[in-house]
Formats: structure tokens, sequence, C-alpha cells
């Protein structure tokens, strides 16, 4: 199970670091502290396995005490303490190109390399222990104690492995009560086997500790062997039908968007109609019709992919935001849409002739338009006539399918003309969450938003002089008529195509 490398490795630092912190004495009086517990019914956390009654006094019950990292308790403070020595003569090296795909992982080790603290929080230091080296420890430990396990009841002339369930558990498959010279061999076992791996001398197989980038969607791992240097990569595999081995390549830099994105729309009828979302029969198959899978929009390039398929395949935009109340206002030419903090201090003034004694600097704020209830973390929108369009191939949908949904049940109600269609609009943009309003028909229509899925960095990097900004007013995203002069660093120009149908050189203006 656990073998040396071929041609042989110099160990990476001295062992006595290791065995002036884990001895088998020390890891023995532990196994037999968590005996103890474990026989009086107690944990020491939630997900701690308890061995049943059937377990107690066996091999099981012995396999469940050996000190492993994801259980809170002493093994972790050995751990730190082995990590702080090494970081204290200069061992350990940060994880490159982690922090840029915003790995919690990378960003807490890199931290403690820096400057022996954490980065992210009281409880953040459990980020530490899904790195190689804290794992090589910790797993090696809890391994070898197993091999010392497996080669005592093959020495007894049972099975190495017991059975899973009770009754499995018969024959040479059942379970074997430990003995205290089963404990030392265990202890002594798990020490030999730590220290190989964690000197790097015996080989060491991570198994789990993978993550998903928060950019792009990509499947993360850690480099095997290197433990001192911890490098995230991703494996990549032939594609059905292609010759090849999987490779596993190491992270580059991200090539990170810029915050901002600037695009063009167009609104053929020059009616704008607002939401989180469009709960109209028809649109949901109107908008999923014919979609592709593509990366979670739980990543910067999911949301970035969707947000791009839905303008270019339907005309229909979609900024995604959090669980908010945004207020749309109309600020000159200019629709913006954000937080409002209506209790900020700077919207008030002393006035003794006004109730409380306080007024309302209601000519400092823009007109309001109205607020969406982000319920599905997105803020959808289009031209009146973009959005009959989707809702009329949605109703189509749905009529080819007997009146049954995407969702697989039936659909009352939706559109099969463009009045219909209309109407449902109309009806729908009387609601409460529901903003409308008008643009030039025809005309470009500038949109600045934030790219991924991080609605905040808008906000934090978005500054022109072309639009004023307050405390009390937390952008979003902006629509202009015209091009906001934006330093050019700060914006990605998206190349994506809007859809030739609505284009102004290819429609009439439609009467709203």
């Amino acid at each position: 199970m656990f073998k040396p490398y071929d041609p042989p490795r110099e160990p990476l630092f001295d062992v006595e670091i290791l065995r002036r912190n884990i001895t088998a004495d020390w890891v023995k009086a532990q196994i037999t502290a968590t005996l103890e517990r474990h026989m009086a019914g107690d944990k020491l956390h939630f997900h701690e396995r308890l061995p049943s009654f059937d377990e107690i006094g066996t091999d099981e019950a012995l396999s469940k005490a050996i000190p492993h990292p994801v259980s809170r308790g002493p093994l972790q403070d050995k751990i730190l303490d082995i990590l702080g020595e090494l970081r204290g003569l200069g061992l350990l090296q940060p994880v490159p190109h982690g922090e840029d795909r915003q790995s919690d992982e990378a960003i807490e080790w890199n931290a403690f390399v820096a400057n022996g603290s954490g980065a992210l929080g009281e409880d953040s230091w459990d980020y530490i222990f899904n790195l190689p080296m804290a794992r090589a420890i910790g797993e090696a430990l809890w391994s070898g104690g197993q091999e010392a396990i497996y080669e005592g009841r093959k020495a007894a002339g049972l099975n190495p492995f017991s059975g899973r369930t009770s009754s499995e558990r018969t024959g040479d498959k059942r379970l074997m009560e430990y003995t205290d010279e089963l404990i030392d061999a265990v202890a002594s076992s798990a020490v030999v086997h730590m220290e190989g791996c964690a000197t790097g001398v015996l080989q060491f197989y991570q198994v789990g500790g993978e993550m998903t980038c928060r950019k792009t969607d990509q499947r993360l791992g850690w480099a095997s062997g290197r433990l001192l240097n911890p490098a995230l990569g991703a494996w990549h595999h032939p594609k059905p039908g292609e010759k090849g081995r999987s490779r596993f390549e190491l992270l580059g830099a991200y090539d990170a968007p810029k915050p901002i994105r600037h695009v063009e729309i167009e609104a053929p009828s020059g009616v704008i109609l607002m939401a989180d979302w469009f709960r109209i029969p028809g649109f949901n198959e109107g908008v999923k019709h014919d979609i592709t899978r593509g990366p979670s929009i739980s990543s910067d390039l999911g949301v970035d992919k969707r947000t791009q398929d839905h303008y270019e395949r339907l005309g229909l935009v979609r900024v995604h935001t959090t669980n908010c109340l945004p207020r749309i206002s109309r600020d000159g030419e200019l629709i913006r849409i954000g937080h409002f903090n209506e209790d900020h201090e700077d919207l008030w003034e002393d006035d003794p002739t006004a109730p409380y004694g306080q007024r309302f600097r209601e000519e400092l704020v823009p007109d309001e338009i109205g607020s969406i209830c982000c319920d599905l973390w997105d803020v959808t929108f289009a031209d009146r006539e973009v959005l009959a369009d989707i809702l009329i191939a949605g109703g189509e949908v749905i009529a080819a399918n007997d009146g049954v949904g995407e969702h697989g049940r039936p659909v009352e109600g939706a559109p099969r003309t463009r009045e219909e269609a209309l109407a449902l609009l109309d009806a729908y943009s009387q609601k409460d969450t529901v903003a409308k309003f008008d643009v030039e028909p025809g005309a470009p229509l500038h949109l600045y938003m934030a790219t991924g899925n991080r609605v905040s960095q808008f906000h934090e990097h978005f500054r022109s002089p072309d639009v004023s900004r307050h405390d009390w007013l937390e952008d979003m995203f902006i629509l202009s008529p015209r091009p906001l002069d934006v330093a050019a660093e700060l914006v990605d120009e998206a190349d994506w195509a809007w859809p030739d149908r609505y284009s102004s050189s290819r429609n009439e203006e439609i009467e709203p």
C-alpha cells in the first residue's frame, strides 16, 4: 500500500520535526482515549462515527478510534504545529494561481505561509487540512494504522476486510477482538507510514480534496508529490472517440475578464419590461428551448455564458444579482438599477416644520420607476416585442407537446398569437415587482454590468464622469442611450452578436 519512490528520494525535511510532535505513544494514547469515549457514547463532533453495540471491543471500533485529520481535535493541532515549524524554516511555498481562482484552500494556505495566520475567519483553518502536506500527515497516519489492522486479521486467519453489515460479518469476515498488542502495532504502523509519506520518501496518493473553480467551473485537484510546494491542476480526458491518454496539467495564470462588461441592445418597440423572471405561461419553454448545457452559474464563466446565450439567441438580457430588492430609477437619460438606502443621513435634514423634525431631501433622489424582488438572484429584461416572441415560441412548444410544459406538467394559458402574448405581458407589467419604462424605439441602448457572478464588483469598479456617485445608491448595472466615459482598462467590450431580427436595420419601428 505504501511504496517508496523508484529511484529513492531524499527526505524533504528532518523527520525529527514530525517526531517531536507525533509519536507512537501519543497515537496510542489518542486511540485509548477515543475507545473509552466511544464506549461511553460520546463524540467530539457531529460527524464523528461511533461504533455500534456489536462493534465495541472489536477491530472495527479500533479502526474508528485511529486519529484522522477530518476529526476536530488533537491531531489537527499537531498538524498545525508541524506546519508552523516547516514555515519557520522557510520550507513552505505558496500555491501559485490559486487565489486568482478564488480557491479558499489556496487563499488560506498562502496567508499561513506569508504570516502564519489565517485569512478567511475563525473557522477557516479547516481549509489548511485539505492541502497535500496536511493530508499526507493525517491520512497516512490513519491508513498506516489501518494497515496494521489488516495484517492482524490476516495473522488470525481472517479476511483482511471484515463484512460491512451484520449479515456479512460471518466466517473469515467476522469482527475480531482487539488486544493491547494490536493497539501497539496500529500506533507503530501509523507513525512509520506517516513519517515516510510526509517527508516524501513513500508515495502518497491524496484521496479527495478536489474543488470546483469559482471562475471557470473546472474541477481542480492537487498535483501529486508536491507537499511543500502545493499546486493546483486539472485532469484533461480524451473526448469520446478520440485517442490519447488522460493528462494532469498545472494551472496557469487566470486570464480574467475586465470587471465591467459593455454590450449594446435595441428596443424595437421602445417599451422595456424588467423583472427577476417572467412567470407567464410559455416563458420558460420559450427560453429553455434548444439551450445547451454549459458551466454552472455558480461560476463566473457559467453566468457569462448564460448571459451571452440569452442575449444572442433571444434578445433577452439576464443580469445576475443577489437575493435583493433593487430600485429602478431614471436619472436624467440614465436608467440605474441598484440598492437604494433611503435612511442614509445625507438624504435627511433638520426641518422644524417637517413631521418628526426632519425632511427627506427628495430633490436629490432620481425618479423611481419601480423595484424588483430578485428571488431568483437575477434581473431579467427585454423589449416588449422580444418578450412576446419568447412567449409565442414557448406556446408553440407546449402545443406540440400536447399541453405539457418543460417540467412535465400541464401548462394552461400559454399564448398562440401575438395579441395574446402582448395581453399577458401588459397584465403582468401591473405587478408591484415588475418595472416598465420607455426608451427611444429602435435606438441603441448601452448596458454596463459586472462580469461574472459577483454583482457587487460593478459598484466597486465602475467610475464615470457621466454618472454621479452617492453613498446612498449602490448601482448594480446601468442603461444609457449613449456610450459612457469609462476607463478602457475597466471595460470588456463584448463582441456578442445581437439577434439580427431585432436590429434597427431589419425592422421598421414597432408601435408599442
